[in-house]
């Protein structure tokens, strides 16, 4: 489960994905100083965001990249 979840994260890390979670939640956020993101590399970037994840969180994140989405989506006649 770490490694889909790293691999995930750092690939969004890699193209910038500011729609990612790893963005909203860790790299675009003042709490966390700039020098932390000078002097780290962006896989210890990951690691230290999948470190403070809770138990129940990271269980919530690797569904959501692991299983697809349900289409809640239809027409007014009732076809997908």
């Amino acid at each position: 489960m770490y490694k889909i979840i790293h691999k995930k994260f750092l690939q969004d890390r890699g193209c910038e994905d500011i729609a990612s979670k790893i963005y909203q939640h860790f790299i675009d956020v003042n709490w966390i100083s700039k020098e932390y993101f000078e002097n780290s590399s962006p896989a210890e970037q990951v690691r230290d965001y999948i470190a403070g994840m809770t138990d129940r969180y990271f269980e919530r994140v690797f569904k959501e990249i692991m299983l697809p989405k349900r289409v809640t989506t239809f027409t007014s006649n009732g076809d997908l």
